[in-house]
């Protein structure tokens, strides 16, 4: 489910989940939504490693560099 304060705005069924993650990164990406830091870097690394599209070096934080560090060793690259 995807709710805004306290309104639902969309909801995926969890047997979709792989539906449900593109979905958000969609809502993430186009509406420039603010979330957690530790999903704003899940959505990040998702933008860039499985959409292929490039960040901005000032979107970068530490924290998305350490996790896509942490990626790199973890698929050998």
């Amino acid at each position: 489910m995807l709710a805004i304060g306290s309104t639902p705005v969309t909801t995926f069924p969890k047997e979709n989940i792989d539906t449900g993650v593109l979905c958000l990164l969609a809502y993430y990406c186009t509406f420039h939504l603010t979330c957690p830091k530790c999903i704003a870097t899940l959505l990040s690394i998702l933008q860039t490693e499985v959409l292929q599209d490039a960040i901005h070096d000032r979107d970068a934080t530490s924290s998305y560099r350490k996790a896509l560090s942490e990626w790199k060793k973890f698929i050998g690259e």
